[in-house]
């Protein structure tokens, strides 16, 4: 499990959902567009590329020896949404409907994080337009609890406002993308197949 430190270290990059952002030109932003459109037609639910479906992935292995049921499309799918969820709940601030779906230490920094935009009377604005990609990033078993890492590759419009509605980080009329990693753990003997999110990480 990671350590609440990591967390604190990491607000910066939770303020912000750990978006990428990226200042790019109109002419850069229509390419990106374009090739997004292309890869998205290409990408499955599971945000696993074609030609990687059905491959073996030798980091599952200590996994799938403790948990012979994991199957790793169900996993990338259902993180895929929890990814999409969360950032929506987020913006949303229903803090109250992500308990489910993360770690106590990821809720406590995302309420601290909501709370002081509240006292500054900032808005947050967002628009989730689609998943890029989602991948394996790291695997881990320690014990009976299991940690994996997942890049996601993703477009939105996010933005903060200040009270008086100048833009205080983001892009309020632009797509841009995100790069991180979010990391989803699991109590094995538990009995409870759901994954939490722990951890996120912008590169």
């Amino acid at each position: 499990m990671n350590e609440s430190s990591e967390l604190v270290a990491n607000l910066p990059a939770i303020i912000l959902l750990s978006f990428w952002w990226a200042v790019i030109s109109a002419f850069d932003r229509h390419l990106s567009r374009e090739k997004s459109e292309q890869a998205r037609q290409q990408v499955p639910a599971s945000g696993v590329p074609p030609d990687r479906q059905n491959q073996p992935d030798p980091r599952l292995e200590a996994l799938c020896a403790v948990d012979p049921g994991f199957d790793l499309d169900t996993f990338l799918a259902g993180a895929a949404r929890a990814y999409e969820e969360i950032l929506n709940l987020y913006a949303n601030a229903d803090l109250e409907a992500l308990r489910p779906l993360i770690s106590a230490e990821v809720h406590a920094a995302f309420s601290d994080v909501r709370k002081a935009q509240d006292e500054r009377g900032e808005a947050v604005v967002f628009a989730y337009v689609g998943l890029t990609s989602a991948e394996i990033e790291f695997v881990a078993v320690n014990g009976d609890q299991a940690e994996i890492g997942v890049r996601f590759r993703a477009e939105i419009v996010s933005a903060v406002l200040s009270a008086t509605g100048a833009v205080v980080s983001g892009e309020s009329t632009a797509v841009t993308g995100t790069d991180e990693v979010w990391t989803f753990a699991r109590q094995l003997e538990s009995g409870d197949v759901n994954w939490i999110l722990v951890a996120t990480c912008q590169d």
